[in-house]
């Protein structure tokens, strides 16, 4: 969303969010986040988006509907749920419990921390919007997280969902 005056474009919707302290950036935040066979249109069947083969160890998707917009050079702290443990580390050949979150493409980052559901990091790649990506790890894993929540600042608060969502 953008708001004009005479005109004129003079604010985004997400520089207004950036004003409001503890405001969730991250939109469609609710969950639950899986890699799913079918992802209910997330993704096209030419792009890679998603490796949801329930026989594989490394299973993750990408979420195009969960969008977050990061400012190079800010820090933001990620909150979340999961029934697996979160990790900061991507380990595709190891069967685990483990839940990873990302920001990507086309940046790929992970910002989730280790067996922790909060984690404080600076964004140091372009300013931009990306979108949500999460990992699972073991053939059939079950493991999922949800209430997501990406702040400005480096104190977690309690989920809410993003002013955007409609």
């Amino acid at each position: 969303m953008e708001l004009y005056g005479g005109g004129q474009k003079y604010i985004t919707a997400e520089a207004m969010l950036k004003c409001v302290p503890h405001v969730n950036l991250l939109q469609n935040s609710a969950g639950p986040f899986f890699p799913q066979a079918d992802p209910g249109g997330n993704y096209a069947q030419t792009d890679v988006y998603a490796q949801t083969d329930v026989n594989a160890i490394d299973q993750w998707q990408v979420f195009l509907n969960s969008t977050v917009t990061l400012v190079k050079g800010e820090t933001y702290t990620l909150s979340a749920m999961t029934n697996g443990v979160f990790s900061n580390t991507h380990d595709p050949v190891n069967a685990s419990n483990k839940c990873v979150i990302w920001i990507g493409p086309p940046a790929y980052v992970v910002i989730s921390g280790e067996n922790t559901s909060t984690n404080t990091f600076t964004w140091n790649n372009d300013t931009g919007t990306y979108p949500f990506r999460v990992n699972r790890y073991g053939a059939d894993s079950q493991v999922k997280c949800w209430n997501v929540k990406i702040e400005h600042g480096s104190q977690a608060t309690d989920w809410t969902p993003c002013p955007l969502d409609s």
